[in-house]
C-alpha cells in the first residue's frame, strides 16, 4: 500500500457515482480487519447494513501517518469515511486484471468486471 499509486475504479452507491484512484476499498461487516485496525466502527452484522469504506489516492499521506501511529501502538479513531449501504456496484476502470478478496478467499478480478454487492436481510435466523 505504501508503494501503490491505486488503481481507477467507478463506485455506484444508491445512483450516486464516484471516480476516482484508489488505494482500499472494503465492503464490511463486522468492526476490524484483523486485531486492530478497526476501520467501520459501527458496523453490525445483524442491521441490514454493510459498511463501504475507501480511501482514495489523494489521501494516502494520512494513510500512511495513521499506520504510522498504529505501528507505534496509538489507539486512534479510524480517519477516513464509512457509509452504511446496502447494495453497491464496483467497476475497475483498467485493463489489466487485478486480485480482490472476499472473506479470506483471494478473487482475480477482470477488467471492466461489474461487482455487485447487496446484503440479504434475515438470511440465517438464530434460536436462542
Amino acid at each position: 500500500m505504501f508503494l501503490s499509486q491505486g488503481k481507477s475504479y467507478k463506485i455506484i452507491i444508491d445512483g450516486k457515482t464516484i471516480e476516482d484512484d484508489f488505494l482500499l476499498i472494503e465492503i464490511m461487516n463486522i468492526q476490524s480487519i484483523g486485531p486492530r485496525w478497526k476501520i467501520a466502527p459501527n458496523a453490525d452484522c445483524a442491521d441490514g447494513y454493510l459498511d463501504l469504506v475507501y480511501i482514495t489516492s489523494a489521501q494516502k499521506p494520512i494513510l500512511i501517518q495513521y499506520l504510522k501511529s498504529l505501528a507505534q501502538g496509538k489507539i486512534l479513531v479510524f480517519p477516513f469515511k464509512c457509509t452504511r449501504i446496502q447494495k453497491v456496484t464496483i467497476i475497475p476502470l483498467f485493463n489489466l486484471h487485478t486480485i480482490g478478496h472476499i472473506d479470506d478467499q483471494l478473487i482475480e478480478i477482470q477488467p471492466a468486471t461489474e461487482l455487485n454487492i447487496s446484503i440479504t436481510k434475515s438470511y440465517f435466523k438464530f434460536l436462542v
